[in-house]
């Protein structure tokens, strides 16, 4: 659909949204509130409503005075939802995976979503959201309770992504990590990265630590293994490294991610003049605590970090258990086939 289309349905539409969309970022939302949401993977999540607090209409026919726009991604599926924004003359809100993403391997249970009605959460190119929460000061019970979280973290070895296997094989001695990410990680852009390649990581990371192995960790398997043991992570914008943070390993960033420029990072960039020192436990509390949004899998309704951390470890077993026997059924699939899909 183009702007077009949504100027035309403009023309229909009631003229007055109600509400606003600071109301849902702030959590201040009621039941006449509403969202347009044109993207078909994000319509698929059955509790974005719980999410986000208000009803979600997935048409452009049915906006029922809608204050805003959901906008996901990059590429087409948000050049889709910016033209709806545009026509309709609708803010955009910023939705994207959360902190604690998946325990499963079903794609529209997300765990956590975090939403900004300025700019994505990863953008250094703008003041977001979750840079005002991240400057905020914490009271005494604020930062006993993100010291706790941490603390939790830890212990339940969370990730973003908390269905995917160990890693096959571990480093024997002293090691410092490289990340990967994907020339079209929208990160890298937003977070205003030069130097990503493994190249350059690898030879900052030889630089700094001559006497460590240089990894390199990605995206296929959990990370908590390499984390926890790690001298320091290398990356341009990755979300490991807030990760590596958690686990208290020194982060070295080349771009300008949401966890860098305060002052708990070795940048290689200058960092935005708004952004200052601040404290670990400001940075966990307002990423984890305050900006990030949860919805329990099996009550499917919105419940605190602490709750999901709590359910972790044993749904981490199941889903590993899962894909233990999934690889073994694959294993009796015929080789030919095998080759056919490119797996082993």
């Amino acid at each position: 659909m183009d702007s077009n289309f949504y100027r035309y349905i403009f023309m229909l539409r009631k003229p007055e949204p109600v509400g606003h969309i600071s109301d849902i970022v702030n959590g201040n939302t009621s039941k006449q509130h509403c969202v347009l949401c044109v993207a078909t993977d994000i319509s698929e999540i059955k509790t974005l409503d719980t999410f986000l607090g208000c009803k979600v209409t997935h048409s452009p026919l049915m906006l029922n005075n809608a204050c805003a726009v959901i906008i996901n991604g990059h590429g087409r599926k948000a050049r889709k939802a910016m033209s709806a924004s545009t026509a309709l003359e609708l803010p955009k809100l910023y939705l994207e995976q959360g902190p604690l993403y998946t325990h499963t391997h079903k794609k529209h249970k997300p765990l956590s979503l975090v939403l900004d009605d300025r700019d994505f959460h990863y953008s250094a190119k703008r003041q977001t959201h979750l840079e005002n929460l991240i400057a905020k000061e914490l009271d005494e019970d604020q930062q006993q309770r993100a010291q706790g979280i941490i603390e939790q973290w830890r212990k339940a070895r969370a990730s973003k992504y908390n269905q995917r296997p160990e890693p096959e094989k571990m480093p024997s001695g002293r090691y410092v990590l490289i990340v990967e990410q994907a020339p079209d990680d929208p990160t890298l852009a937003e977070g205003l990265a030069e130097s990503h390649e493994l190249q350059h990581l690898q030879k900052l990371a030889e630089r700094e630590y001559p006497d460590c192995e240089v990894v390199t960790i990605t995206d296929q398997h959990h990370p908590v293994a390499l984390l926890e043991n790690a001298r320091a992570l290398f990356t341009a914008t990755s979300y490991l490294g807030f990760e590596a943070l958690l686990w208290g390993v020194p982060v070295y960033a080349t771009g300008m991610p949401f966890y860098a420029g305060w002052g708990l990072t070795q940048d290689f960039i200058p960092a935005p003049s708004r952004r200052q020192p601040v404290s670990l436990e400001q940075l966990v509390y307002a990423k984890l605590v305050t900006y990030s949004r949860y919805v329990h899998p099996e009550t499917e309704e919105r419940c605190e970090v602490e709750d999901i951390l709590q359910l972790l470890p044993e749904s981490r077993r199941e889903a590993l258990q899962k894909y233990d026997h999934n690889q073994g059924e694959w294993q009796k699939t015929p080789k030919f086939i095998r080759w056919l899909v490119g797996k082993k």
